[in-house]
């Protein structure tokens, strides 16, 4: 990823560049790489000192807006849309499958409560909520847990949560959602019901629910 990045910075535009220039642009690569990566980054203050204080943060950041700018590359903010297609297809779905995965992350986007979870956890949550309404057996696999980083045990909450909501999108004054998703062309998944024996409906959860 780093040699691809590095091509990819250099190969961009052809400019006539001093020492200090590709010190900064070799030092940016370790902020912008993570940001594409999804892996942990070093803290501004940290290559500072790597360099020698050749630079202050201020430099750094400038520099990085510049790469990405030359790059034709924007960064945004991460919704579970981002992590959804790769979650979605370790899946294995099928159209029910799909629409039901995108029914469950669009009325996430709906309920407050769920904005305590992380993007990529409700994402994850989507399709195991989605697997266990629809009897796939197993819920989860290990091949979604490599994928998702996230363990059947770690998704529980979310999922509760998520099958709640479910549970109550009739009755919801907000139905633009549960049409669209009643619709034939999205598999009316809008109209399917949590198995009786789904874990994710237990009295417990949905009290402890109520009461958030």
């Amino acid at each position: 990823m780093i040699f691809h990045s590095t091509h990819l910075i250099f190969s961009i535009t052809f400019v006539t560049l001093q020492a200090p220039a590709s010190l900064s642009i070799s030092v940016n690569q370790n902020l912008s790489v993570p940001d594409m990566a999804h892996v942990p980054d070093k803290p501004v203050n940290d290559l500072v000192y790597v360099t020698d204080n050749s630079y202050q943060s201020k430099q750094i950041l400038v520099m990085e807006k510049t790469i990405l700018g030359n790059l034709e590359w924007y960064l945004t903010v991460p919704t579970q849309y981002v992590f959804l297609a790769r979650f979605v297809k370790a899946a294995v779905p099928d159209p029910e499958m799909e629409s039901m995965v995108h029914f469950l992350a669009e009325l996430g986007l709906m309920h407050y409560d769920a904005l305590k979870f992380r993007p990529s956890m409700l994402a994850a949550s989507a399709v195991y909520t989605a697997r266990c309404f629809l009897s796939k057996t197993p819920a989860w696999t290990e091949t979604l847990t490599f994928h998702t980083g996230y363990s059947e045990h770690e998704l529980m909450d979310c999922s509760k949560l998520l099958a709640f909501i479910h549970s109550r999108v009739g009755e919801s004054k907000l139905r633009a959602v549960f049409k669209k998703y009643s619709k034939a062309e999205r598999c009316a998944v809008a109209l399917v019901s949590s198995p009786a024996k789904s874990p994710l409906l237990s009295s417990s959860a949905s009290c402890s629910l109520e009461k958030s």
